[in-house]
């Protein structure tokens, strides 16, 4: 019998959400469930990001007084790259992909990688 797995203190409304539908769906280990948590985490940060820039001037006065994109548009499209290499970490499947049962590509190449181990060991 598996126990539940709780959700991180924490996580405000898009990173509770992505947390629910993953955990909901695959069955993650201890560390693959950390790697969610820092994806949830990045997420909630840029929904943060995304809503001040919707407010705040496209452009600011640099330190030689020019005119310079505001620091959060830069910011905000380094934390999308991060959290697309988080998820993409995850190896889960895609929507539309056959993973088999249980449903998880990283289960299968975990076997595959246990099996070549045992035969060229």
């Amino acid at each position: 019998m598996t126990r539940p797995v709780r959700e991180p203190a924490g996580l405000q409304e898009a990173g509770l959400e992505l947390w629910r539908e993953v955990i909901g769906q695959y069955g993650l280990r201890t560390d693959e469930r950390h790697a969610l948590q820092q994806a949830c985490r990045t997420l909630d940060l840029i929904v943060r990001m995304e809503a001040e820039i919707a407010v705040a001037p496209l452009t600011v006065t640099g330190s030689q007084q020019q005119e310079v994109a505001h620091p959060l548009t830069t910011e905000v499209r380094q934390q999308r790259a991060l959290f697309l290499r988080q998820m993409s970490a995850l190896h889960l499947p895609d929507e539309d992909e056959d993973a088999g049962a249980p449903g998880r590509r990283s289960e299968a190449a975990r076997a595959l990688a246990a099996k070549r181990w045992k035969r060229s060991g």
